[in-house]
């Protein structure tokens, strides 16, 4: 396999042990404001559930232990290309009008 499918292959094995869902993770990381992108991804060659979110004018990841469900850590972003990337996401979806 080649690199990034080889990630993948690991990232989705790492996944079945996971007792955490994407949704439950959103729910536990709102207590730091509210998120706007998360994914699942090996760290330091540890499955965890990163969750950008954001509060007033400021980003912070959160990063979710998907074993227990617990905030692992929460750290306030200040990374201006980070901060940009996320300043994008944040800008609400376009959505239909009403009738």
């Amino acid at each position: 396999m080649c690199g990034r499918s080889q990630e993948r292959a690991q990232l989705a094995k790492a996944l079945t042990g996971a007792k955490v869902t994407l949704h439950s993770g959103l729910q536990t990381s709102a207590s730091q404001g509210k998120p706007i992108s998360a994914k699942f991804e090996g760290e330091d060659g540890k499955l965890q559930l990163s969750i950008y979110t954001v509060k007033g004018d400021g980003f912070s990841e959160v990063v979710i232990n998907p074993a227990n469900g617990k905030v692992d850590k929460a750290e306030t972003i200040t990374d201006k290309r980070t901060s940009s990337t996320l300043q994008r996401r944040r800008r609400p979806w376009i959505r239909p009008r009403s009738r």
